[in-house]
C-alpha cells in the first residue's frame, strides 16, 4: 500500500524483511513466520490438520504474496516476483468445486467432510465460508471465473448482503455480512 501510494520508505530493507518469512521461517524470531510455510511451499495450502485457522492462512498468503511479488518487482527481483505471483493463486487450492466455497482441506488434500458454510470452523479465523468467499482482493477476475462467471458473482454478493439485512442482529457475529471482522471489510 506505501508503494502504490508513493510513501517514502527503504524499499529494499522492507522487501527483504517481509521476504524473509514468505520464503523461510526464521529460526529465533519471537513471531515464528508463516504457519505451516513448509506444507503451503509444498503442497499449495495450508492443510487443516497441520495448523489452525488453514483456509485463512492459505488465502492471507496468497494475498501477501500478490503483494510481495509488487515489491519485488519495484527492488529488481524478478526472479521472486515470478514465483510469488505463481503462489499467489494458492486461495484455488482450498476451493472445493462440489460446494462452490473455500473449505479446509488436510494435508493428504481431502476437504472437510463436516463442512456448513454458516458454521465458523476451525480453518477459519473469525468467519466461516460465507465471508471467506470474497477474500480474495488480489484477484476479483480469477474469483469470478471460479465462480462460474460475472452473473454468479453478481447475484452471490447480492444474496450474502440482502442475508445480512434479513438477519436478525445479535451481539454474535452474523453469518453473513459482518462489518466487526476482517474479511468483510
Amino acid at each position: 500500500d506505501a508503494l502504490i501510494r508513493d510513501v517514502p520508505f527503504d524499499l529494499p530493507a522492507a522487501y527483504e524483511a517481509l521476504r524473509r518469512t514468505a520464503f523461510a521461517s526464521p529460526e529465533g524470531d519471537a513471531y515464528g513466520g508463516r504457519r505451516d510455510l513448509a506444507g503451503y511451499l509444498e503442497r499449495g495450502f495450508v492443510a487443516s490438520d497441520a495448523a489452525s485457522w488453514a483456509v485463512s492462512a492459505t488465502m492471507e498468503f496468497a494475498y501477501n504474496d500478490a503483494c510481495l511479488a509488487t515489491l519485488a518487482d519495484a527492488v529488481g527481483e524478478s526472479s521472486d516476483a515470478t514465483v510469488l505471483r505463481e503462489r499467489a493463486g494458492a486461495w484455488r487450492n482450498v476451493w472445493d468445486e462440489d460446494r462452490a466455497f473455500f473449505v479446509g482441506r488436510d494435508d493428504d488434500g481431502s476437504f472437510d467432510p463436516e463442512f456448513r458454510e454458516d458454521g465458523w470452523r476451525h480453518y477459519y479465523a473469525e468467519g466461516n465460508a460465507r465471508q471467506y468467499l470474497w477474500y480474495v482482493p488480489h484477484d476479483l477476475d480469477g474469483l469470478q471465473e471460479q465462480l462460474g462467471g460475472a452473473e454468479t458473482l453478481r447475484s452471490r454478493l447480492g444474496e450474502f448482503f440482502e442475508s445480512s439485512l434479513a438477519h436478525t442482529q445479535t451481539l454474535l457475529p452474523s453469518p453473513y455480512y459482518w462489518q466487526g471482522n476482517e474479511p468483510d471489510i
